[in-house]
């Protein structure tokens, strides 16, 4: 009798730990698809960066009336053989059968980098393909195997799927690792006849949903500039969340996030040096469709100044509002309401480069950097 009681108990046990495990999923579940719907109202409108007055850019996203992606544009200042200069890239989206047949990329700094990729899909408008041409010859070709409507191999013209690279998900469609083989090379640098090595890479992932661009198909261009090493981009893309490690490259993703749980900043670091100022991106939305969520806007007029700063900066903002700042590792270091023309005392803080987020009524109006000296 008494082993029967255990028995009935532990049932019992097991049938309610089942129980709560399903309704955990149903959450998460419901949690991940609220997530998407949120995501789904916003695509990017700009990601910058900022190092120094003479080393910026900002990418800005222009879009059409039904808000497909037409143009990418990164301006800003660069240091090139001592001297401060103007940069200027633009890419440029052309469309066939509405998909992304072709990116223009438009080299307007130096006048000798532009090129065009070239992308071709099957029936099911799945992406199989990508080409690189300049001055009407084709540099390189990339081809994608799928399975159970996932890529799982990237390979050229002269292998067959899975024989030189393999992508394995977790249960979260991200990838978790990426199997590469390469020739073996002789002390001279050259390939070794029948002779291969293998390289894992693996990758880490919060559970926020990526920045839009409303591109999820077209994983095979970077849609956002200047982020870390983790190569091929296809990687990133090709996941759901957030790529947060690149364990074998040494890179980490910092993130911050908006009210909506939407990307609002991320800082790459290369683990064994450290954070590098121009590393950090500040990404920016606009909203899209009919949403009972307000959206995220930038306030017209916000002033800092001095910037850079030693002690103190100043804040000009029309609304009475609040203001936090966030280091290069994403903490919060203040918190402080202002209205009007404002007093920032930062002389407690670390000398870096700090993000600014302007709120009101809880909802973020704005954002900037400044720099402590």
């Amino acid at each position: 009798m008494v082993y029967s009681r255990n028995l009935t108990s532990s049932k019992t046990t097991r049938s309610l730990l089942i129980l709560i495990l399903a309704m955990l999923g149903i959450v998460i579940m419901d949690s991940a698809k609220a997530q998407q719907n949120i995501r789904d109202n916003f695509l990017v409108d700009k990601i910058s960066r900022y190092e120094s007055a003479s080393n910026y850019a900002s990418a800005e996203y222009i879009y059409d009336t039904d808000n497909k992606l037409l143009k990418i544009v990164c301006t800003g200042k660069m240091i090139e053989n001592g001297q401060v200069r103007d940069l200027k890239y633009v890419d440029v989206f052309e469309y066939e059968n509405d998909r992304v047949s072709k990116v223009h990329s438009y080299d307007s700094t130096h006048f000798m980098f532009s090129y065009d990729i070239h992308f071709f899909y099957n029936l099911q408008k799945k992406l199989i393909r990508k080409e690189y041409w300049m001055n009407g010859s084709r540099l390189g070709r990339f081809n994608y195997h799928y399975e159970n409507g996932r890529v799982v191999s990237i390979y050229n013209d002269n292998t067959m799927p899975f024989e030189l690279d393999t992508i394995v998900y977790d249960n979260l469609g991200n990838v978790s690792k990426h199997i590469e083989i390469y020739p073996k090379l002789d002390m001279f640098g050259q390939p070794i006849p029948g002779e291969f090595e293998v390289r894992e890479l693996y990758y880490e992932y919060d559970r926020h949903p990526r920045p839009n661009f409303g591109l999820d198909y077209l994983f095979a261009f970077p849609l956002i500039p200047w982020l870390g090493t983790a190569f091929p981009c296809e990687i990133s893309f090709l996941s759901n969340n957030n790529m947060t490690k690149a364990i074998y490259e040494q890179n980490t993703y910092n993130y911050t996030y908006n009210e909506y749980g939407l990307p609002e900043t991320v800082h790459d670091i290369f683990d064994p040096i450290g954070p590098h100022p121009g590393s950090l991106l500040t990404i920016t939305y606009k909203q899209i469709g009919e949403t009972n969520i307000s959206g995220v806007t930038q306030i017209e007029k916000i002033n800092i100044y001095p910037n850079p700063s030693k002690d103190k900066f100043f804040i000009e903002c029309e609304n009475f509002s609040a203001i936090t700042l966030y280091d290069m590792l994403g903490r919060e270091v203040l918190n402080q309401n202002i209205n009007g023309t404002s007093e920032i005392n930062i002389s407690q803080l670390p000398k870096g480069i700090y993000v600014i987020r302007v709120l009101s009524e809880n909802k973020v109006i704005g954002s900037s950097k400044i720099v402590k000296q």
